[in-house]
């Protein structure tokens, strides 16, 4: 239970997201 596929999912998103946003300002 230390390497979730979701957590990592969530982690990829989140990172994406982060980038598109600071792209986007």
């Amino acid at each position: 239970m230390k390497d979730l596929p979701g957590r990592k999912v969530l982690l990829l998103c989140s990172f994406a997201i982060q980038e598109k946003a600071g792209r986007a300002e």
